[in-house]
């Protein structure tokens, strides 16, 4: 009985000894992998990342690790330091080696933020300068109000004289980025009616606003970035009545 007992003793002690030595070599699998190869460190996600966390939260996320350098991506991160109030411009998996091209500033990441949009909406985008979009104060998930302008008349045979219009409610903001190109020309800057309104090019306090439309409006907003010019609000809460259309005629009234 005292011999079969230290028997099975015996075998529980090989059995741990025995998975010890077998994690120990697997442990070990990299690192004789790695020998003789050409190595770099880069950091290295650990654990899943929300687009949109602060470089300063990622705490234990990431790790750093040794990788072959032919399998290092382009902008690959070593550190932090150098990013430091960046956000992820995307989720980051398990897996991922950090780069430059996955991070974004702060202030721009407002397009990465996802916002679910009915199937029956079109999803259209435009250029504004930051004073007619609230300052790009404006969240993807906001409802924004878009007011409509042109030179001429609104309608055929009517006197060319500039015309608004608070034309689309409850319009919902999708995405918000940041535009750094330079612009060569301003808006209304056209002595021509209805041409040449719109900037041809966006200036680096400019945003390109996303936002999802019914069809029937979209048809709308494309005609007055195309020959007019528009101008975004946040909604409020509790919308008024939509105003009629302001003539130049009707302004100091």
């Amino acid at each position: 009985m005292k011999a079969r007992l230290l028997g099975g003793i015996a075998a529980i002690l090989l059995a741990i000894i025995g998975t010890v030595l077998l994690v120990n070599y697997v442990g070990g699998a990299d690192s004789r992998a790695m020998a003789g190869t050409d190595t770099k460190e880069v950091l290295v996600v650990s654990k899943d990342i929300a687009a949109g966390t602060e470089v300063s939260k990622f705490g234990d996320s990431v790790q750093t690790k040794q990788v072959p350098a032919a399998m290092v991506v382009e902008g690959a991160l070593a550190n932090l330091g150098d990013v430091e109030g960046k956000v992820a411009a995307m989720p980051l998996l398990p897996g991922d080696q950090l780069s430059a091209a996955r991070l974004s500033d702060a202030a721009t990441f407002k397009g990465s933020n996802p916002v679910k949009v009915p199937d029956t909406m079109q999803q259209l985008s435009f250029s504004v300068t930051s004073d007619r979009v609230v300052g790009g104060q404006l969240q993807p998930g906001d409802y924004a109000a878009l007011f409509l302008s042109y030179n001429a008349g609104i309608e055929p045979g009517t006197a060319e004289v500039p015309a608004s219009k608070l034309t689309l409610r409850k319009a919902l903001v999708v995405s918000m980025q940041a535009s750094g190109q330079t612009q060569t020309e301003a808006p209304g800057t056209s002595t021509s009616p209805d041409t040449g309104l719109a900037p041809k090019t966006v200036a680096a306090d400019s945003w390109v606003v996303t936002v999802a439309l019914a069809p029937a409006d979209g048809i709308k907003l494309v005609h007055a970035a195309e020959f007019g010019h528009i101008w975004v609000a946040k909604e409020a809460t509790t919308a008024g009545n939509t105003p009629a259309p302001l003539f130049k005629g009707d302004v100091f009234k």
